[in-house]
């Protein structure tokens, strides 16, 4: 396998349980009610104030943030520089 290649992975837990784990990691961010984003990973953001669309690095599947969350992401959003 190579280091880049993403894999899928089922994991049986919360993604509350699994956001508690990660909140001590800046680079995590729970976006949306069924997503927590690597920050480092987005390639680019598309969206208005109805909602946000986030593209990741090797995935297809577009990332939705919820509207309640993105005054918080465009906080966190200004300090992300892109690779």
């Amino acid at each position: 396998m190579q280091e880049d290649e993403v894999k899928s992975v089922l994991l049986r837990n919360s993604l509350s349980n699994i956001n508690e784990v990660l909140f001590e990691y800046d680079e995590f961010y729970h976006c949306h009610r069924s997503y927590i984003v690597n920050l480092s990973k987005i390639k680019s953001v598309m969206g208005n104030a109805r909602g946000y669309q986030l593209f990741l690095d090797n995935i297809t599947e577009v990332v939705p943030v919820s509207r309640n969350k993105i005054e918080a992401f465009n906080t966190i959003f200004e300090n992300i520089t892109f690779k």
